[in-house]
């Protein structure tokens, strides 16, 4: 089996609410974060995929919560036909 992480993106969103202070100066209030990374990779042999487990995948973990994959037979890698899997992780924390 031979397996290569093909991209990595991250990405961050927060909820946000502009409130009046006891002076009335507009203050941004955020919360709700939620940090995510996606993960591409392409191997030589099918895959099993699943969601709502910690996983690590391409040197990341977290929470897997998409998973697909799907067959490249127009490419090989090391003589055997291609599989590409896509995975959605949550991460814990404010940033990634």
């Amino acid at each position: 089996m031979t397996v290569h992480t093909h991209k990595i993106r991250k990405s961050a969103r927060a909820e946000s609410e502009k409130l009046p202070d006891i002076t009335g100066t507009k203050i941004t209030y955020a919360g709700g974060v939620e940090c995510q990374i996606e993960v591409t990779q392409r191997r030589n042999d099918e895959p099993t995929i699943s969601a709502g487990s910690t996983i690590t995948v391409g040197g990341r973990t977290g929470v897997c919560t998409e998973a697909s994959t799907e067959i490249l037979p127009q490419y090989k890698l090391d003589g055997a036909i291609v599989w590409e899997a896509n995975y959605t992780l949550a991460t814990d924390g404010d940033s990634v």
